[in-house]
């Protein structure tokens, strides 16, 4: 059985027109918002054994910091430029190349990807990511190769 969890980067700070999308940061707002999710996927044991994140800075700062409230090693995480871009297939193959050892995959990126691919896996029933929003689900798959090919059950983090 393999587990995801789409999370989308907390809420970040949009108010300096100068400054590169990229680059914006996680308001303290965004914070506890990153806490609170932490706490809820603690509750349920999670944790994951990789973590994929897009390069813009407000995902690292959600990334780093569920991974230190997880028990995650900074190791796990890695950066992948692709989830920055709006595009459901470049997800795809990005989970596609995950190694099939792990169990537990988390993906930390953007809107509207995020919810475009949630909504494809809830079986076209919409999905719509607030900021540190989370969409969670299980396949009983060997492979992240069989990622497309099957339905999963969604799972409910209380």
């Amino acid at each position: 059985m393999k587990q995801l969890f789409l999370v989308r980067h907390a809420k970040s700070d949009g108010a300096d027109p100068q400054l590169p999308d990229k680059d914006r940061k996680v308001t303290a707002q965004g914070q506890q918002q990153v806490a609170y999710l932490a706490e809820r996927l603690k509750r349920d044991k999670v944790k994951p054994g990789l973590m994929l994140c897009s390069d813009a800075t407000r995902a690292q700062q959600t990334a780093q910091q569920l991974a230190v409230d997880l028990g995650v090693s900074k190791e796990a995480i890695q950066i992948k430029p692709v989830l920055y871009e709006e595009s459901v297939s470049l997800l795809i193959e990005a989970i596609k190349a995950v190694p099939e050892d792990v169990q537990c995959l988390m993906i930390v990126a953007h809107n509207p990807t995020l919810s475009w691919f949630a909504t494809y896996l809830n079986h076209d029933e919409p999905v719509s990511l607030s900021t540190c929003g989370l969409f969670a689900i299980q396949f009983e798959i060997k492979s992240w190769l069989e990622i497309t090919e099957v339905e999963g059950e969604v799972v409910e983090i209380p």
